[in-house]
């Protein structure tokens, strides 16, 4: 799940049912202290509304509005700020007694937490949502972003970036954790040194959804990367982004989703050598590892 780049849609005047979810519990939200934007506030109206009724938007539709856009994730998770400290975070709405939650509370266990290697997306906490107990779950994660863009600058943050995600997949295999759809969509990383101005959640590519661009500068510190999605951290039908593996080209044969991770891994950082000049030295290492019969 836990991919939190939120797309959006355009501006509405109206919420959206899904939207009308997180404006019922903003205020028990609030509560337990975690701020929604103000799109979400039961006292909510359109900033590009004026007292008077004029709608600003009507008479220059180039003006912009933090309010304005509406995230198509929304039935699944939204942005919030906690409160005690001013930090972004991303909660997100998972079934109680699911397969999922388990996994995800298991990945971010002291024990496994514990190992460097533990590249999943950990769990900040967890909040009970009002009348829906025994249901559903609200699940505090940290905000990240899909890992490319922005570009990279170096071979150093090339090789960084995939080595932590190899290792990070290599951990959940040897713990018996099939990701199944390990590709470039899934693969998440830490902007704090990215990003050092953050990104909208509603429009990745703005600091503040105001016509401001992102602000990414050259990835030269340390960046955390997480071989993580919403279908991650378990063992799933075969359905990913990639179809030229083995195992998809053979459905519905049963198949080794473990192998499946480790084709679908070299073939998104295949794809990323073709990009980027000064990396060949790396393809060889990723095309035998998408051989059709991996234990040659």
């Amino acid at each position: 799940m836990l991919r939190t780049q939120l797309s959006s849609l355009p501006f509405k005047d109206h919420r959206s049912p899904s939207e009308l979810f997180w404006v019922k519990h903003q205020p028990y939200l609030e509560n337990q202290g975690y701020l929604l934007r103000p799109r979400y506030h039961p006292d909510w109206c359109p900033s590009w509304i004026q007292k008077d009724g004029t709608n600003l938007r009507e008479k220059n539709s180039f003006l912009l509005f933090e309010d304005q856009h509406r995230s198509i994730y929304t039935s699944v998770v939204l942005d919030a700020i906690r409160i005690e400290d001013g930090v972004k975070v991303a909660l997100r709405i998972v079934p109680v007694g699911s397969q999922e939650l388990a996994m995800m509370m298991h990945l971010s266990s002291p024990q496994m937490r514990s190992d460097p290697r533990n590249h999943t997306v950990p769990v900040l906490g967890t909040i009970p949502i009002p009348g829906e107990e025994n249901d559903r779950v609200f699940v505090i994660l940290p905000v990240l972003r899909w890992f490319h863009p922005p570009d990279f600058h170096c071979r150093r943050q090339f090789a960084d970036a995939f080595r932590q995600i190899l290792e990070g997949i290599d951990f959940m295999h040897e713990n018996n954790i099939a990701h199944g759809d390990a590709c470039t969509l899934n693969f998440l990383m830490d902007a704090t040194n990215v990003c050092p101005k953050g990104f909208h959640m509603a429009d990745t590519d703005s600091i503040d959804e105001l016509g401001h661009g992102l602000h990414a500068r050259p990835r030269c510190l340390t960046t955390k990367h997480f071989p993580e999605g919403k279908d991650a951290a378990r063992t799933i039908e075969l359905k990913c982004q990639i179809k030229t593996s083995p195992e998809f080209l053979s459905a519905p044969v049963p198949y080794n989703p473990f192998r499946l991770d480790v084709y679908n891994v070299r073939a998104t950082f295949l794809s990323f050598c073709e990009k980027y000049a000064g990396v060949d030295e790396f393809k060889p290492f990723c095309v035998e590892m998408m051989a059709k019969d991996p234990s040659k």
